[in-house]
């Protein structure tokens, strides 16, 4: 015959039970989504065939120029404290453009 087995017992065996099932359920997290993966790639280089542009003349003027000029006129001892252009604005009125359909031809071609 068995013996009775104790109550105490029982709860404390019910209480390991469900705490293995609790590590279990945080120790498998959900598996992460597959990632998508690029169909192509970019590339760095330009195609042989393609003529790279020139710098703007503007930008050009600027730094073989009239940041040495700056530099000897202000001295500045570093290149760095010369002011930099960080953009141009061009702006022209076509209030006329409204009346006359040629004032936008005219205005392109003056730019």
């Amino acid at each position: 015959m068995t013996s009775p087995s104790d109550p105490e017992e029982d709860k404390t065996q019910e209480q390991t039970d469900i705490e293995e099932e609790q590590e279990q359920s945080v120790e498998s997290p959900a598996p992460a989504p597959a990632r998508r993966r690029r169909t192509t790639r970019a590339t760095a280089k330009a195609p042989a065939n393609i003529a790279t542009k020139p710098l703007p003349r503007l930008r050009d003027l600027y730094r073989n120029e009239i940041i040495s000029t700056m530099m000897n006129e202000f001295n500045y001892g570093n290149t760095m404290r010369v002011p930099r252009i960080q953009k141009v604005v061009l702006n022209i009125g076509l209030g006329e453009a409204l009346t006359n359909g040629r004032a936008m031809e005219a205005a392109t071609r003056d730019l």
